[in-house]
């Protein structure tokens, strides 16, 4: 069989294998134009495979990583260079397809093994995770419909246990029923902050997201909110420092409201982690543009192997699941905020030392 017929033979295979995959194929020859595609990889596109066959796969396939484009030499790199196996991957990329239509989509791309061989190039994957985001929109909705149904009960119920815990109450109860006053507030408390949290995270997940930085006083803020945990943290005898700079400070460009969640989520996260000493506040400008706030505890400190992994969703380390504190979104909630922000927020920390969480916010050009 002459080699043309070959080549041919072997692309028809190819064709009817890919027809069968739900994701969407485009299979490139050597000089990056579209050889092969499914249905899907139609769907995704906007282009039949009629109109696409031929034609150079940048301009079928426009790939965003937010509002940058990706060059077809780093998803799709086949022009002469000696590779095999995955040359990229990367999830949640948007496509822009024919109809100018956002598809939002993972997407993995391989040089052929001996694709060569028949002019082909590289096999790009393609999978709109369409249905998966709208299952978590359905998923947000339910949870912020949820949390404000629960939020009267909860505040009625809060308003009795206020009732009951004054002087006069309590001086008519024995020791075990003002026990039970104190641990039901106690409860009430977490279930407010699991609530409030929850409400943040239906609010930093939705896809309109946004802060509204202003000039902003960060020293004020940060001793506003010291202040406000100082009850606290003297309930644990855990002693407060606030370490403002020793020189003026710039005023920042930050979202007053939702810096204040940032700020309770990890002073509030020291006090809690602290059984004896202190949590220290500090604020001071960082490198060209920048302050920074530390906050510092001596509480029993996090495993090298947690820190990485401390800003996910839900994520607790060991010692907060056995004292069945937080719900995992404080610290998720305060990175999408400072990342809103265009500022950094990490940690680190030492067993049996402790730990300090930081993030920095950017100077404002405003006066």
């Amino acid at each position: 069989m002459p080699q043309d017929q070959l080549i041919s033979a072997e692309k028809e295979k190819l064709q009817k294998v890919i027809a069968g995959v739900k994701e969407g194929v485009i299979i490139a020859d050597i000089n990056q134009n579209i050889s092969l595609m499914n249905k899907s990889a139609e769907e995704i596109t906007g282009y039949g495979f009629v109109d696409a066959m031929g034609k150079p796969v940048a301009t079928i396939l426009k790939v965003m990583d937010e509002d940058k484009e990706v060059s077809v030499d780093t998803y799709c790199p086949v022009g002469g260079i000696d590779m095999e196996g995955i040359v990229f991957s990367q999830d949640k990329l948007k496509v822009v397809s024919k109809t100018a239509d956002m598809k939002i989509i993972n997407l993995t791309s391989q040089k052929m093994k001996q694709g060569s061989e028949i002019g082909l190039g590289c096999i790009i994957t393609m999978e709109d995770t369409f249905g998966e985001n709208e299952l978590e929109r359905m998923k947000l909705d339910f949870v912020s419909m949820s949390v404000h149904v629960l939020r009267t009960p909860i505040s009625i119920l809060k308003g009795y246990l206020s009732f009951l815990n004054r002087d006069e109450t309590l001086s008519k109860m024995d020791d075990m029923e003002r026990q039970y006053v104190q641990n039901s507030i106690v409860s009430v408390d977490d279930l407010v902050e699991l609530v409030e949290n929850l409400l943040d995270l239906t609010e930093v997940q939705n896809s309109g997201f946004k802060v509204t930085p202003k000039p902003l006083d960060l020293d004020k803020a940060v001793q506003n909110v010291v202040l406000e945990l100082k009850e606290a943290a003297d309930h644990k005898d855990i002693k407060m420092i606030y370490a403002p700079s020793l020189y003026e400070l710039p005023l920042v460009s930050a979202d007053a409201t939702r810096l204040k969640i940032v700020l309770r989520n990890l002073i509030g996260n020291a006090i809690a982690f602290t059984t004896k000493g202190h949590v220290k506040i500090e604020v001071a400008k960082e490198g060209e543009g920048f302050v920074k706030v530390a906050v510092t505890d001596t509480g029993k400190g996090i495993p090298e192997k947690n820190i990485s992994r401390l800003f996910e969703k839900f994520y607790r380390v060991k010692e907060a699941l056995e004292m069945e504190m937080g719900s995992g979104l404080g610290l998720y909630i305060s990175k999408k905020i400072i990342d809103g922000h265009g500022g950094k927020i990490w940690a680190e920390s030492k067993e049996g030392v402790g730990s300090t969480f930081s993030f920095t916010l950017p100077i404002s050009k405003l006066k």
